[in-house]
């Protein structure tokens, strides 16, 4: 039977890193614990996501509400527009009655102007409401709401205000341990910048150094007994 004192436990090491910048406000964990999938490893100040966020909430409310006014104001222009061609149409008939009317002298010159003045007023106030409709119609480009330009803008960066707040809490993305810790509580910290790393409990094997001489009846899929000191407490392990 060979033995070793010469040993090590490693792993492939998952690096776990901030998204967002902050300053940091709790460390919940230190070198050797074991952590789950999804324990929050590090938190970071939220005072300012918070805040973006709300700014984002309000400012996609904001453009909802102008948004479906113009959805309100295109019936009301709409609307404008029939009663405009109503008044017009009755102006028009009108005049046209009232033409061979002042031919016979039936009515003046005058009233036939005045008719005549009232037409051109009514055409006028078409032509404007028609215009107004098209105005508004173009802003709302025939778009359901949601896929307006200002509020799908307005929606994605809520979306990503909302996303920077939650990335203020970092969380394992593995079953493991600790290790390579860094980061300290108050420290301020940039996208991208390492904070520790998890070593994924089932991706662990052990580095054992023999002497070559020890070597000669070591085989392929041997059984190990393996004693390890871990929280100050002695561990065996039967590995194969």
């Amino acid at each position: 039977m060979i033995s070793t004192d010469d040993a090590y436990v490693t792993g492939n090491a998952d690096p776990i890193s901030a998204q967002v910048s902050g300053s940091v406000t709790v460390v919940n964990h230190k070198d050797t614990n074991y952590v789950r999938q999804g324990d929050i490893l590090v938190s970071l100040d939220k005072t300012d996501a918070t805040i973006a966020l709300n700014k984002a909430k309000n400012n996609l409310a904001n453009i909802v509400r102008q948004t479906n006014k113009l959805y309100l104001q295109d019936k009301q222009y709409s609307a404008e527009v029939a009663s405009a061609r109503i008044q017009y149409q009755q102006s028009l008939e009108d005049y046209n009655r009232r033409v061979p009317l002042a031919k016979q002298g039936v009515i003046s010159k005058e009233t036939l102007e005045h008719t005549k003045d009232t037409l051109i007023s009514s055409k006028a106030a078409l032509n404007a409401a028609i215009q107004a409709y098209k105005a508004n119609k173009a802003l709302v480009m025939n778009t359901p709401l949601n896929r307006q330009p200002q509020v799908v803008e307005a929606a994605d960066a809520t979306k990503e205000a909302w996303l920077a707040l939650k990335r203020t809490d970092i969380k394992s993305p593995v079953t493991g341990y600790i290790a390579q810790r860094s980061v300290q509580v108050g420290e301020t910290v940039s996208p991208g910048q390492s904070l520790m790393a998890v070593v994924p409990a089932r991706q662990m094997w052990v580095n054992a150094n023999f002497k070559e001489t020890q070597l000669t009846d070591v085989r392929i899929g041997q059984s190990v007994n393996i004693t390890a000191i871990f929280m100050v407490k002695m561990l065996c392990f039967m590995v194969g």
